[in-house]
């Protein structure tokens, strides 16, 4: 490999060993936090809000979220144990009850990802009986997915007089002391 010191090789190596387990764990703590914050800000009065006909409404998005996370994970790692939902009639509209249902299926997941291995996260599973890939992909998907529905709720915020919070990616351990962000944003 030219232009590679045996220097950089093995920073590559020791980049390839981190903990991935753990990495993944911090992922999703960090998305549940940042889930939870949606649901804290939405208030409750405006959790069947739909922006227009034939979407979800507000709770039913996260709902699909926390639900999603579940089923990928127990499917991906083949696990029947998933955690008893709870009663949609109650958390659709009740803040209190769909932040219990939220706290829930994050914990079974970060409860799976806490008994795993590293080798385990490699292995193929199956998603829904539907696409075999690893489970260190369907994580990764999982979370995509995830994010990309909650990006769907801030105009559901929005519209209701509501500014979104802050989408944390990273840790904010790890923001750039006196860092500010851009006029405008």
């Amino acid at each position: 490999m030219e232009g590679w010191s045996p220097r950089a090789l093995l920073s590559l190596t020791e980049l390839q060993a981190q903990p991935t387990a753990e990495l993944m764990i911090q992922h999703w703590e960090r998305h549940r936090d940042n889930v939870l914050a949606y649901v804290e800000a939405m208030p409750e009065e405006h959790f069947g809000f739909r922006p227009t006909e034939g979407v979800r409404d507000f709770a039913e998005q996260i709902e699909h979220i926390v639900e999603d996370h579940v089923g990928i994970v127990s499917t991906a790692f083949g696990r029947n144990d998933v955690p008893d939902p709870g009663r949609p009639e109650e958390y659709l509209r009740d803040k209190e009850a769909l932040l219990a249902h939220v706290r829930a299926g994050y914990r079974y997941v970060l409860g799976v990802l806490g008994q795993v291995d590293e080798e385990e996260l490699w292995e193929e599973g199956e998603v829904f009986a539907r696409y075999r890939v690893t489970r260190w992909h369907a994580l990764s998907g999982a979370l995509e997915h995830g994010t990309w529905t909650l990006g769907q709720v801030v105009p559901y915020l929005r519209l209701n007089g509501v500014e979104p919070p802050p989408y944390v990616v990273f840790p904010l351990d790890t923001q750039v002391e006196g860092w500010e962000p851009p006029p405008g944003r």
